[in-house]
């Protein structure tokens, strides 16, 4: 809010929410898995409906992020601010200091590379600088209501209702099918409008 904010910290932002979210899925493992008479089964839905929740998240964070850009006439804040951390991680790295900040930064770049391969996203690539803003918020605005569903607060809410219930198996299957198939869908509409805004096209 104090537009104070450092690429560090966001990092640190990220982080926390998905150690929160590994610690989750760990506890479920080790607390519901393993009571179950199911072990390998109950261990294996845990972890894929993880690795789920992070795939969703990462497709929220990168579909946000470009419709702010698009509708706030902004320049990608996240390419130049990638750009400007492999630049910051390199020059740590051949000075041999900052060892956690450049740790920090390594995952960052890593999660930054999935996130481009899920979304088809090349390294050099920007979205189109002649976007009609007003044709991409008719195109997205409903879209982006429902990717937010896929955004920690649902899916919190969801594992506290299922938590309250005893039947955390419920909130499993729930991310790893609801929550996949609409991740799905919406990645294939978000593809079909893009190709109608030309928004795949280098800028």
């Amino acid at each position: 809010m104090k537009h104070a904010g450092t690429p560090i910290g966001r990092i640190l932002d990220g982080v926390a929410d998905y150690t929160a979210s590994l610690a989750a899925y760990v506890g479920i493992g080790i607390g519901y898995a393993c009571r179950s008479d199911h072990l390998l089964l109950m261990w294996l839905l845990t972890a894929a409906a993880g690795f789920s929740n992070a795939i969703q998240s990462g497709l929220l964070d990168f579909y946000r992020n470009r419709y702010l850009d698009i509708v706030l006439g902004r320049t990608s804040i996240l390419d130049d601010e990638q750009q400007n951390l492999r630049e910051a991680y390199e020059g740590m790295k051949v000075r041999q200091e900052h060892a956690l900040e450049r740790g920090l930064i390594w995952i960052y770049l890593r999660y930054s590379a999935v996130q481009r391969g899920l979304t088809g996203k090349k390294p050099d690539q920007r979205p189109a600088t002649n976007v009609n803003a007003a044709a991409y918020i008719r195109e997205n605005r409903v879209r982006m209501h429902f990717w937010t569903y896929l955004g920690p607060t649902t899916q919190w809410s969801f594992l506290i209702i299922c938590s309250f219930l005893n039947r955390l198996d419920v909130y499993l299957w729930g991310i790893l099918v609801v929550g996949n198939i609409g991740a799905i869908i919406l990645s294939l509409l978000q593809h079909r409008s893009d190709l109608r805004l030309h928004l795949n096209e280098a800028a």
